[in-house]
Parts: structure tokens; sequence; C-alpha cells
């Protein structure tokens, strides 16, 4: 999920602002409406793959930090972008506006079929039939969070009363952060373009929130466990 940061960056990299301009065959207002739009997301990307984590700590909880790191880091990149992109969809008429659309639909559904094909492959049968219409990042994100590997965690740790007690508030973080995520998942063929990056926002959010959420109480479980035990817990979530 950290890794995300850095996709982010080549996402932004890769906009295709050429094959909008001729999809919508852009007037001259609009076309320095898309050029602002590529100077700023160059900036954006540049200032986000400085700020991206650069190394993944061992300890479970500074991952989580280095985690909240990269997320802030991902919405303060889409926040300088929103504006730009306003503008721009505001200078399209509607027929301009459906081109986008079905150009934009059609590349995102060959690059979401890429990406699905890996997270299936990765997946535990974890991802549940009601997420099939969801963004393939955000369901990927899901992916990984359900597959927290709880129940063998506590099964090969050995662990007390009080570490079953810390463990499963913990999963219990976890899978409300999961349901918070859910829900900002949008049905992503439902949504323009603009409508995405204010969805991705929520989606940060909706994200940052569960981490923050889970960070003191992964602290707290894996303060309980002694040396060998977090060893074992680095193994298993590694």
């Amino acid at each position: 999920m950290i890794g995300a940061c850095d996709d982010q960056v080549a996402e932004m990299k890769g906009m295709p602002f050429d094959a909008v301009s001729r999809t919508v065959s852009t007037g001259e207002n609009q076309r320095n409406a898309l050029e602002q739009i590529r100077s700023i997301t160059s900036t954006a990307a540049d200032t986000l793959s400085v700020a991206c984590p650069k190394d993944i700590p061992a300890p479970l909880s500074q991952r989580l930090d280095t985690l909240g790191v990269a997320l802030g880091a991902i919405n303060g990149s889409l926040a300088t972008l929103r504006p730009a992109f306003a503008t721009f969809y505001d200078t399209l008429d509607d027929e301009q506006k459906a081109h986008l659309a079905v150009a934009d639909l059609s590349r995102r559904s060959q690059s979401g079929a890429d990406r699905g094909a890996r997270v299936a492959a990765n997946a535990r049968d974890v991802a549940g039939a009601s997420d099939a219409e969801q963004d393939p990042v955000c369901r990927e994100w899901v992916t990984i969070l359900r597959g927290w590997p709880v129940s063998r965690l506590d099964t090969s740790l050995s662990l007390s009363d009080e570490q079953h007690a810390a463990l499963y508030e913990l999963s219990a973080a976890i899978f409300r952060a999961v349901g918070n995520l859910v829900t900002a998942c949008p049905a992503e063929s439902h949504l323009t373009p603009l409508g995405r990056l204010d969805a991705k926002q929520r989606q940060m959010q909706a994200l940052r929130q569960g981490i923050d959420a889970m960070k003191p109480l992964l602290a707290a479980f894996e303060g309980s466990l002694n040396e060998a035990q977090k060893a074992q817990l680095a193994a298993a979530v590694h």
C-alpha cells in the first residue's frame, strides 16, 4: 500500500493530454486550460515523487506511520490538481464531455482489466462479490486489508489472553477501515474524470482515518509480544 505513492506519480506522469486534446477537438481556450493542467500535473508529480517514502521500516507500527505519510502526500497532490481539472472540464460542452467519457472509459477498462488480473492472482479469496464494480485500485486496497492474517496469527503466535484481546481489537479496527473504504469506493463506470478525482480524495481520507484508528492498536499489540513473537509477526505479514 505504501507503493501506491509511486503508483500515483506514474499515473500523473502518464496522463494522456495529447489524446484528450484530440478526442474533444479542443479550442484555444480549452487547449490553454489543458496546458495548465499539464504544467500543474508535472510539478505535482515531481513534488510527490520527492515526498513518497523511499524506505519501508521493519516494525509494523512504523510502517503504518510511513503509510500515513504516503497517503497525506497523495492527497495533497490531488488537491493541487483539482482546480485546474475543474476549470478545463467547465470549458467543455456536453458533446465534448461525452466523447471524453467514452474514450476515458475505454482506456480505464483496459487498465482495470490488467490490474484486476493481478489483484485476482494475489488475493487470498477475500474480495467480496459486492466489490465487483468498484474502482480497481480501491478494491485492491480492500483486498489487502481483508487479507490481514488474523486467524493465522491467532494460532501461530501462542498468544496470552491479553494478547488475544489486543489482536481482536486490532482486527475490529481493520474491518471497520475496510467497511469505510468500501463505502468510499465508487462504481468507477459511473464517474466523470473530475468525479473520479474527487472520489480518490474521499478514498484517501477514508483510508487515512482507518490507518489512524489502527495505529495505536497495532502498537499496543506489537508491544505486548516478546521478541520471538515479533519475528513471527513480521514474517507472517511481510
